[in-house]
């Protein structure tokens, strides 16, 4: 079969267990009370900078929001867990499930009071493949094996939380393994396609390391994922599409207020991208509108409680620089800006 144009006949190299992965865990911890708990957690992505014998000049970027992610949650209570949305080693991803790297880029970086606590769900990006042979993304599924905290269980998977009186599901995907014809994408598509469709959650994240939206390096949009993937996620009511790539923290919707909220958080390391104005223009034309491009690097909190979503997106100092607010079953939508020229 053809997804794309891109050739989708099976091949032997992916996990036949990656097609399946749903658990739903129940929240709060025991002894609170649901009417009023909450949950809460992170999102940063393209991070994965810091290499064996590296000198540590190299590798502030990281090392200032990891610092930056512990102090917001030592000051918001408790932290339930992170999400990575991609490239978590650079340059080509590891080459074993118990490579060095997930102790000197991973561990030793986040090891924090309050980092430490959580789980982390991965999402994998471009630079965690080779796109040879090898097949070393399934070395990042192999490891959440060794390590509980490190919750890669296949290529794509989902899961879902009971939220006090609501439910959120996450649905994390491998937009690498659908835009370059590995590990079955029509199958994944398919099982997007099926999550989506079947959901009864009151919240859906999607996460995928590509955003479909940009106005940095990799905008103004990638035309497979609006091909494919947009229209599902606009079919089935997905609130917020979290994605990575490019290298700054970004928040995207669409001018009429419809559809997910587009937020890209791609600044936990690396190098930042400047924003395309070229980009901006194209977009409005499009009918969507940009909220926040912040050449800086940080991170994005998610706070979940009843019928409230907030998303707030944080600099490698800890400062609020935008947020914004969903209430389900109102219909509205809250932002703020901070003015930090």
């Amino acid at each position: 079969s053809v997804l794309g144009g891109i050739e989708t006949t099976p091949r032997e190299t992916g996990p036949t267990a990656c097609i399946q992965s749903s658990i739903t865990e129940r929240w709060p911890r025991s002894g609170v009370d649901e009417a009023l708990c909450g949950l809460r957690f992170l999102a940063i992505g393209d991070w994965g900078v810091t290499l064996p014998d590296m000198d540590k000049t190299k590798n502030w970027r990281q090392a200032e929001v990891a610092i930056a992610m512990d102090t917001w949650a030592s000051e918001h209570g408790d932290l339930d867990f992170i999400i990575s949305t991609g490239d978590n080693f650079y340059p080509r991803g590891v080459q074993s499930n118990d490579s060095l790297r997930f102790r000197v880029s991973w561990k030793d970086v986040y090891n924090l009071y309050h980092l430490t606590r959580v789980p982390w769900y991965i999402a994998l990006g471009n630079h965690d493949y080779h796109l040879g042979s090898d097949d070393r993304e399934l070395r990042q599924v192999e490891h959440s094996r060794l390590d509980p905290a490190w919750k890669c269980p296949h290529l794509w998977y989902e899961r879902t939380w009971t939220v006090g009186l609501t439910t959120l599901q996450i649905i994390v995907i491998d937009t690498t393994a659908l835009k370059f014809g590995r590990h079955q994408p029509s199958v994944q598509f398919s099982w997007i396609q099926r999550q989506l469709s079947q959901s009864d959650a009151d919240w859906k994240i999607l996460v995928t390391h590509h955003p479909i939206y940009s106005v940095g390096l990799n905008g103004p949009s990638d035309k497979f994922l609006v091909k494919y993937i947009l229209p599902v996620a606009e079919k089935y009511g997905v609130d917020v599409v979290l994605s990575g790539h490019d290298h700054a923290l970004e928040h995207i919707r669409r001018s009429d207020g419809g559809g997910p909220d587009f937020v890209i958080s791609g600044a936990g390391g690396k190098e930042l991208y400047d924003e395309n104005r070229h980009f901006v223009e194209k977009l409005n034309k499009a009918g969507l509108s940009l909220h926040l491009y912040r050449k800086d690097n940080g991170f994005v909190a998610f706070d979940v409680k009843n019928n409230a979503l907030s998303v707030g997106f944080y600099d490698r100092t800890n400062r609020l620089l935008h947020n914004f607010t969903h209430w389900k079953g109102i219909g509205y939508r809250q932002m703020h800006s901070l003015d930090l020229q």
